[in-house]
């Protein structure tokens, strides 16, 4: 029986990227007139040196990783999501007004603040797909439109319907504590589900009909539809599952870090 081998490519290109981009980071430091040992080091003991420093680090990490697997799954269907801002902001203000409007236990109130950022996530993925597979508007124009119309919506709700009364700044009102996403040995829990989620991603990828008509779509269109693939639904639903992850960024940066929408 054959062993299964490792790729290590797919440990040694991040790696790699993650050291050429500290080298030149390090030359951006030097030209400064500052040591960039002195500043790495700074970096890296104020990141990692404390249980504190550990638990900041990974609640900014958690929007980054969650927002690179809502472009990444684009990708894999040939498509350029460059709308996971928006996408993130109308999951963060759906969240936040599902968290502080809606009184329900803890055990459903936190899933439910999540599904509804999901939703609005993938309601603005679901726009740009549409007009991508039925009409042939190129995603990066509408991805990048949808940004600034989502920004501008957000702002006028903040600050209108769902402001937070008796307030001179634009925000929702904060969140119920049984909306909070709590932490897990001081760590913050979504950093957790974001990992949760990438693995789910790649099994998804990998493991299922619907994964492997992804990978085809972006690779050949045009093979994809000749073995009878629906390409223009695959095209939809790369673009609504991108949206929806971007969104449960928003989500959890709502409810677990923020504790209310503030644009």
């Amino acid at each position: 029986m054959q062993k299964p081998r490792i790729d290590f490519g797919s440990f040694a290109i991040p790696l790699l990227s993650v050291a050429v981009a500290l080298f030149f980071g390090g030359i951006l430091v030097y030209i400064q007139d500052i040591n960039p040992i002195t500043a790495y080091t700074a970096l890296f003991s104020t990141a990692f040196g404390s249980w504190d420093g550990i638990a900041t680090t990974l609640a900014k990490a958690t929007p980054l990783i969650l927002s690179g697997l809502a472009v990444a799954i684009g990708l894999r269907a040939g498509l350029f999501n460059i709308g996971a801002q928006g996408q993130l902001i109308s999951g963060a203000l759906a969240s936040a007004w599902a968290g502080y409007a809606l009184d329900l236990p803890t055990l459903i109130h936190i899933p439910v603040a999540i599904l509804f950022g999901a939703f609005f996530g993938a309601l603005v993925g679901f726009i740009a797909g549409a007009l991508k597979a039925y009409r042939g508007v190129h995603e990066v124009i509408t991805t990048i439109m949808l940004n600034s119309i989502v920004i501008a919506l957000a702002d006028f709700l903040a600050s209108r319907p769902f402001k937070e009364p008796d307030q001179p700044l634009t925000r929702t009102p904060e969140i119920q504590e049984s909306a909070r996403i709590p932490d897990f040995l001081g760590l913050p829990f979504g950093f957790f589900i974001a990992i949760a989620i990438a693995y789910g991603m790649w099994w998804f990828l990998g493991n299922t009909t619907s994964g492997f008509r992804i990978e085809t779509v972006g690779k050949n269109k045009n093979a994809a539809w000749y073995a009878g693939m629906p390409v223009k639904l695959t095209v939809v639903i790369a673009m609504v599952a991108g949206g929806a992850i971007a969104g449960i960024a928003g989500a959890i940066e709502t409810q677990s870090i923020v504790g209310r929408f503030e644009p």
